[in-house]
Parts: C-alpha cells; sequence; structure tokens
C-alpha cells in the first residue's frame, strides 16, 4: 500500500510541475506578471541567456520587463525530465519561443529553440522554480505577417 501511495505522490509531483511551467509559459506570452510571480520563490535566482538576475522575485520581474514591449509570443514547452528528490526536484524542459516585434512599422519574428533547468522546490504544497537556467540554443530571425484578425 505505502509503494502505491509513494507512486501516486510522484505521479502528482510531476503532474504539478508540469502543470507550473506551463503556467509561467503562459504568463509571458500574455504578459501576466503577477502569474510570473506566482511561479518563482520569493528569493529565487535565474540565469537568462547568461545574465544573472536575483535573488528575488522583483529582480527576475524586472529582467523580463523588457517583454511588455513586444506584439506576441507564443511559448511551447516541449521535453521535460523531473527528478525528483523529496520536496525538491530538478528538472529540464526543452522549447520553442516565438517572438514578434515591430520596428519601423515591419513586424519580424525571433524564433529559439530554449532549454530550461530548473531547481524547484515545494512550499506550502506547491511546486515553486527556486532557480533557473534559461539558455538559447538556436535562434532564427525573419519577417512575418500578423494577421488583421489577430491584432484585436
Amino acid at each position: 500500500m505505502a509503494m502505491a501511495a509513494d507512486r501516486l505522490q510522484e505521479l502528482s509531483d510531476r503532474a504539478a510541475i508540469r502543470a507550473l511551467i506551463w503556467e509561467y509559459a503562459a504568463a509571458l506570452d500574455r504578459r501576466d506578471f503577477d502569474l510570473l510571480a506566482s511561479t518563482f520563490t520569493g528569493d529565487a535566482t535565474a540565469i537568462y541567456s547568461g545574465n544573472s538576475v536575483g535573488p528575488g522575485i522583483d529582480e527576475i520581474l524586472k529582467y523580463l520587463d523588457g517583454l511588455k514591449s513586444t506584439k506576441r509570443s507564443s511559448h511551447f514547452m516541449l521535453n521535460q525530465t523531473v527528478k525528483l528528490e523529496g520536496d525538491a526536484a530538478r528538472s529540464e524542459t526543452y522549447a520553442i519561443a516565438c517572438v514578434v516585434t515591430t520596428s519601423e512599422g515591419r513586424d519580424s519574428m525571433r524564433t529559439r529553440g530554449l532549454l530550461y533547468r530548473d531547481d524547484l522546490v515545494k512550499q506550502n504544497g506547491r511546486w515553486l522554480v527556486k532557480h533557473r537556467h534559461h539558455m538559447a540554443l538556436w535562434e532564427r530571425h525573419g519577417g512575418v505577417k500578423v494577421p488583421a484578425e489577430s491584432r484585436a
């Protein structure tokens, strides 16, 4: 019986970590900085493409504030591995991010392959990112047309 309960807890923790990563992606794409803040511990640290950020969620939010100037973005969270160690975990999540910006009246899109290496902790029954290492693996730039109906 104990093994079944342990396995159920493991599956529950893995699902919660996956949902946390999806929340982070949704927060980026919606520019929802309250939701974004809720995915990190208060004393979190991060490395974004080689830039150390933190400690503290306010420092991370300040660093990510540049997203407000982007026209659109879509983050697709893909393959993920999770290593659970009680109320701590390590995960690696591959992602593709498409970011549309406008310059001189022309839209362009930057598409990047990303890897997120996260140290997570369970606080008050909820998984949160304690440290994030965001790495760009590849990048492509090009023109893009944003249909009028999606500009609303």
